[in-house]
């Protein structure tokens, strides 16, 4: 932790050299937002990579299609009232974008301003926890993380992947 916010690197993400000072570069740039390199991790079916990234993607339940909509009410356990109701779903990002809602902490820089906000929120959390929790503290806030994609870097348990030949 220095004055001016955290560098946070999880012990099995990979950077070479060169993409680290680009990244320093980056959050030297613009300290005071969040800054996050991308890495792929297993989907959750085993057989998939993908980009650990994801976005919140928001829609209002009376603006959905009307068999959408029915759905979701079916499997509310009481019909909604007449009010705005608010469906968020995440999704994995697919490379490119430039601004994230949800950022593990793998590779990620925190603004030391955003850190002593959201720390007193989270501090309390189960660690296996704290990527999603963080992330929805900063997007409480509005704040999203800047993914840097020439950045990338290496998360150590993708080998052994079936789709991958080592």
């Amino acid at each position: 932790m220095t004055p001016q916010g955290l560098l946070i690197h999880e012990h099995d993400i990979e950077m070479g050299y060169e993409t680290y000072r680009r990244f320093q570069r980056y959050v030297e740039k613009k300290p005071e937002r969040i800054h996050t390199a991308p890495y792929l991790i297993r989907a959750i079916d085993g057989k998939h990579l993908v980009w650990v990234h994801r976005q919140l993607n928001t829609r209002r339940l009376d603006k959905l299609s009307p068999r959408a909509r029915e759905r979701i009410i079916n499997y509310l356990p009481a019909k909604p009232k007449p009010v705005k109701v608010i469906i968020s779903v995440t999704s994995w990002v697919q490379g490119g974008e430039p601004e994230t809602d949800y950022f593990p902490l793998g590779f990620t820089w925190m603004p030391r301003k955003i850190w002593d906000l959201v720390f007193q929120r989270v501090a309390q959390i189960d660690w296996t926890m704290l990527d999603t929790r963080i992330s929805q503290e900063c997007f409480g806030l509005g704040e999203k993380a800047l993914v840097h994609w020439d950045c990338v870097a290496s998360h150590a348990n993708i080998t052994g992947h079936p789709e991958i030949k080592t």
